[in-house]
């Protein structure tokens, strides 16, 4: 497996709407260290999937998109752009809703407006990682 130079990650709308959603549920949920152990498998996720964008699961649908496990009920489905060394996270979510909440008419046209770096700077749950 080949490392690649990813120069970004961005969320598209309903991929931020969907982690916020959800950690909003952990932190309900949750007890604090659970939630903080959450957060740090999700950061080193996306720092695997910047290093080696091709590792995760690849979907049988479309092309460059690809599905990456974060726990066994979690999950995360990105498209990976080669040629412009980009990856858009297009759903962040349960497994088993994800995919179902997931329009590919829209979603996978949905245009990123974040990058990782900014979203996480207005998400205060991931700075301290």
């Amino acid at each position: 497996m080949d490392e690649a130079i990813i120069l970004e990650i961005l969320w598209t709308d309903s991929a931020k709407s969907s982690f916020d959603n959800t950690i909003n549920y952990l932190n309900e949920e949750w007890t604090e260290k659970e939630v903080e152990k959450f957060m740090a498998r999700i950061i080193e996720m996306l720092e695997t999937i910047k290093r080696y964008p091709e590792i995760c699961r690849p979907s049988g649908r479309r092309k460059n998109v690809r599905t990456g496990i974060v726990n066994k009920r979690t999950q995360i489905v990105y498209h990976y752009t080669k040629r412009k060394k980009r990856i858009e996270i297009y759903c962040f979510g349960i497994l088993n809703k994800t995919l179902q909440s997931l329009n590919t008419s829209r979603d996978l046209k949905e245009k990123p407006c974040f990058s990782t770096k900014e979203y996480l700077s207005i998400c205060p749950q991931l700075l301290a990682y």
